[in-house]
C-alpha cells in the first residue's frame, strides 16, 4: 500500500524544494528519513517517534516564521504526510497521506509560472491516480476513467469560478468577511513613518514589501468604479505635509511636534468646506489603520470629511489626539478632484518659499531660468514636470544621496531615484522659479482584491508628492512619478492623472474670467468602464489558453459577471458557480435515472433471473433471509470441481449479489455463462472432465 503513495508524496514534495528555506528543507528531509525508518522498530516506539519529532518541528518552525505563512502551512502539511506514512496499516491511513500529497501538490502549483505550473501538475495528478487506485484493491481502469471523465466538467466550472482572491490566509478571510486582522510580529517593530523625509527615506520604506500600513473598504460614490473603488493610480493617500527644507531633510510647520501647536492650527468643518474651491468626484470608504505611533491619519487627498475624535489642520493633514498605538477603525469620505486653499498669507508664502542658503546653486540656476522662460506659473509648472524626460531614470533600488549640494548632484550627475527624490527635486525647482511649494508624504495605490472593494496600502506603496500654489486653482498636486512609464523610464508627460488645472496658459492669460474645466476632469474618463475596456482590449490579443487557463485572474471573471449584467463580486461569482454546478450535476442525475430505467427493460427483471438461476440447481428453495452467494455454494459444496470451474462461479455469484443488493448493472451474456457454468457442473457430478 506505501509503494504507490511514496512517489506521489516524493514528488509533491520535490516541487517545493525551489522556494523554502533551508530550515524548512531540513525539518521535511527529517521528515522523510524517519519514515523510512520507523518501520523496522516496535509499535510503541514508531507511534512515540513520530509524534515527537512531529511536535518539535512545529515549534521549531514557529520559532522563524508566522503560522499563517504559505511556506509554513505547506511544509507542515508535507512533514505530516511523511510521518504519516510511516504508519501506513490500514486503507484508511493511506487515504490520509495521499490528502497530505494532494495538497502539497497543489501549494506546489500554485507558487510556479503559469507555464511551469501545467508542465508539473500533469505528471503529478497522474501519480495521485494511481495512489488513489492503489488504496482500493478493486479498482479497474475503465470505471476510474469514467469518474474522471464526469468530474471534468465539474472541476472546469470549480476553476473558473473560483474567486481569484489574492493575497495570504488573512487578507482572503478579510475580503470573505472574517475578521482575521491582526498585527504581525514584523509590523510591531517596524520604524514609524516620521514627521519628516530625507531623499531616500521613500526607497528604503518601500523595500518593506510585506507590512501592512491600512486596508480600505470602499462603498462607492460619484463615480462608477470597479466594485466601488477607484483606479489604484488615483489613490493618494495623505500623510504629513511638510515645509522646511534645510540639510538634505524635510520637516513640518516650527513646532507642530506639540499637541498645542497641533490643536492651534487646526480648522472646523466649516472652514473647510469654505476652503474648497471646486470639487468632482467623491469616494465613500472605511479605514482600518495599522499602528505607527504617529499622530497622524492617512486619508485619500483630498480629505472630505473628519472622523470622531480627530481634528484637520490648515494643511488639510488629518491627526488624531493620541498617538495610534493599536489598529484603528474610522469612515472617511474623500474628494478625488478639487481646487482647494485659502489665499496665501505672507508668513505661509515665504515658508512655502523657503531656500536653503548656499546649497544646490544649479538647481536654483536652474529654477531661475524657468522664471525668465515663462510668463505664467502653470507653464513653469509643467516645465519643471517636462524636465524629466529624457534620460532620467526611476526606481526604489536607488539609495539616498548626502550632502549640502544633493538635489544638485541627483538632477545634474545621478539622474536616478524614487519618489523621495523627485519630489524634492521639483520643490525646490518651483521654489527657485518663485511658485510656493510644500511636500507631502503618504503612500500611493494599493493592492486591490479582486471581486471585492477592498484595497490594501503595503508599506512598498510609501510615496511623496509636491504641491504647488497657483493664486486661481489654489493647491495642486505634482506628482513627477507620474513622468515614468512601468518600466522606469521617462515616456509620458505625467498630466494625465487628473491633477486638472486647467485652461491653456494662452486661455489663461486671453480670458481671465472663464471658467476651466473641474479639477478632475480627467479622472471621468479613468473610470472602471473604460479601465476594463482597455483591459479586455488587451487580453483579446493573448491566446484562448493563457486568457482562461494560466492567466485567469479576478478581471477576466468580472468580464463574465458583466456579461450577464451582474455585479462583479465574489459572492454572485460563487452563485453563478453554484448554479451550473447544480445543474451539471442535475443533469447528470437525470442522465443516471434515465440509462437504469433502460437497461432495466433491456434486461429480465434481476430478482427474476436470480430465481431461475437457483431453481436450476438441485436442493430445497432459497429462503427469504438467505443470499444468493451462499446458497449457491451450499447447493455445489458437494461437488469436487475443477479450481477453473470454482472461479467462474464464485464470479458469477459476486456478480448476482453485487446486482441483487448494490444495484450493479448485470452483463447481457450472464445467463449463457451461468447454463455453460451448470453443464460443467453436471459433468463434474458425473465425473467426467469439463
Amino acid at each position: 500500500m506505501k509503494a504507490p503513495l511514496l512517489p506521489f508524496l516524493a514528488y509533491a514534495s520535490l516541487l517545493h524544494l525551489v522556494h523554502l528555506p533551508w530550515a524548512m528543507i531540513a525539518v521535511l528531509l527529517g521528515a522523510v528519513l524517519l519514515s523510512l525508518a520507523t518501520p523496522r522498530l516496535p509499535e510503541h516506539v514508531r507511534t512515540l517517534s513520530l509524534s515527537v519529532y512531529a511536535v518539535a518541528a512545529v515549534g521549531l518552525l514557529l520559532l522563524g516564521y508566522e503560522w499563517w505563512e504559505g511556506r509554513f502551512i505547506a511544509t507542515v502539511i508535507a512533514t505530516a504526510g511523511w510521518l504519516k506514512l510511516g504508519e501506513v496499516n490500514r486503507p484508511r491511513d493511506g487515504l490520509l497521506v495521499w490528502i497530505a500529497a494532494l495538497w502539497t501538490l497543489c501549494m506546489a502549483v500554485l507558487w510556479l509560472s503559469p507555464g511551469t505550473a501545467l508542465l508539473a501538475a500533469v505528471p503529478g495528478l497522474g501519480l495521485a491516480l494511481c495512489a488513489l487506485a492503489s488504496l482500493d484493491g478493486r479498482a479497474r481502469p475503465r470505471p476510474m476513467l469514467t469518474q474522471i471523465a464526469l468530474a471534468l466538467p465539474l472541476a472546469a466550472i470549480l476553476f473558473v469560478f473560483t474567486p481569484r482572491i489574492t493575497g495570504n490566509l488573512g487578507v482572503l478571510g478579510f475580503a470573505l468577511g472574517i475578521p482575521l486582522i491582526i498585527e504581525t510580529e514584523a509590523e510591531k517593530k517596524r520604524d514609524p513613518m516620521r514627521d519628516g523625509l530625507t531623499m531616500g527615506e521613500m526607497a528604503d520604506r518601500a523595500a518593506d514589501t510585506d507590512l501592512r500600513v491600512l486596508v480600505a473598504t470602499f462603498f462607492g460614490g460619484s463615480g462608477k468604479f470597479y466594485n466601488g473603488a477607484p483606479p489604484l493610480g488615483d489613490l493618494y493617500w495623505r500623510g504629513p505635509v511638510l515645509w522646511t527644507f534645510a540639510d538634505g531633510q524635510w520637516s513640518g510647520r516650527e513646532g507642530w511636534q506639540t499637541r498645542t501647536a497641533r490643536m492651534r492650527g487646526k480648522i472646523t468643518h466649516q472652514t473647510l468646506d469654505a476652503e474648497l474651491r471646486e470639487t468632482g468626484l467623491i469616494s465613500v470608504y472605511d479605514v482600518k489603520l495599522f499602528p505607527h505611533r504617529g499622530h497622524w491619519l492617512y486619508a485619500m487627498d483630498f480629505p472630505a470629511a473628519v472622523p470622531p475624535s480627530t481634528f484637520i489642520t490648515r494643511d488639510y493633514q488629518l491627526q488624531n489626539l493620541n498617538p495610534v498605538r493599536e489598529i484603528l477603525n474610522y469612515p472617511m469620505m474623500s474628494y478625488l478632484d478639487y481646487r482647494a486653499g485659502p489665499d496665501l498669507d505672507e508668513e505661509t508664502r515665504a515658508l512655502a518659499l523657503q531656500y536653503p542658503d548656499g546649497a544646490n546653486p544649479k538647481t536654483l540656476a536652474l529654477g531661475q531660468a524657468l522664471l525668465a522662460e515663462h510668463q505664467q506659473p502653470i507653464e513653469i509648472a509643467k516645465a519643471g514636470m517636462a524636465h524629466f524626460k529624457g534620460d532620467f531614470a526611476y526606481g526604489m533600488h536607488f539609495g539616498g544621496i548626502d550632502g549640502a549640494n544633493a538635489v544638485d548632484r541627483f538632477l545634474f550627475d545621478r539622474r536616478s531615484g524614487y519618489a523621495g527624490h523627485y519630489a524634492t527635486a521639483y520643490a525646490l525647482m518651483m521654489r527657485a522659479a518663485g511658485i510656493p511649494t510644500r511636500m507631502v508624504v503618504g503612500y500611493r495605490g494599493g493592492v486591490h482584491l479582486g471581486l471585492t472593494n477592498k484595497v490594501y496600502v503595503m508599506e512598498n506603496n510609501a510615496h511623496a508628492w509636491a504641491e504647488i500654489w497657483l493664486d486661481r486653482y489654489g493647491w495642486v498636486r505634482m506628482d513627477p512619478a507620474t513622468v515614468f512609464a512601468g518600466d522606469g523610464k521617462a515616456e509620458t508627460d505625467g498630466w494625465g492623472l487628473g491633477e486638472g488645472l486647467g485652461p491653456s496658459p494662452e486661455e489663461d492669460v486671453r480670458e481671465e474670467e472663464e471658467e476651466g474645466p473641474a479639477a478632475g476632469q480627467a479622472f471621468e474618463t479613468a473610470d472602471a468602464d473604460s479601465f476594463r475596456t482597455s483591459a479586455a482590449s488587451g487580453r483579446e490579443e493573448a491566446s484562448w489558453w493563457s486568457r482562461w487557463v494560466t492567466d485567469l485572474d479576478a478581471r477576466a471573471q468580472v468580464e463574465i459577471l458583466k456579461g450577464l449584467s451582474l455585479d462583479g463580486s465574489w459572492r454572485n461569482l460563487l452563485a453563478l458557480g453554484g448554479a451550473l454546478l447544480a445543474a451539471i450535476a442535475g443533469v447528470m442525475l437525470a442522465a443516471s435515472v434515465l440509462w437504469r430505467v433502460w437497461r432495466r427493460r433491456q434486461l429480465p427483471r434481476i430478482d427474476q433471473l436470480a430465481a431461475w438461476a437457483t431453481g436450476t440447481l438441485r436442493g430445497p428453495a432459497r429462503r427469504p433471509c438467505e443470499g444468493f452467494r451462499s446458497y449457491v455454494l451450499a447447493r455445489t459444496a458437494d461437488v469436487s470441481e475443477p479450481a477453473t470451474v470454482k472461479r467462474r462461479l464464485d464470479g458469477l455469484c459476486r456478480e448476482m449479489s453485487a446486482a441483487l443488493y448494490a444495484d450493479a448493472s448485470l452483463a447481457r451474456d450472464w445467463p449463457d455463462r451461468w447454463r455453460g457454468l451448470l453443464k460443467d457442473l453436471k459433468a463434474a457430478r458425473s465425473g467426467a472432465s469439463p
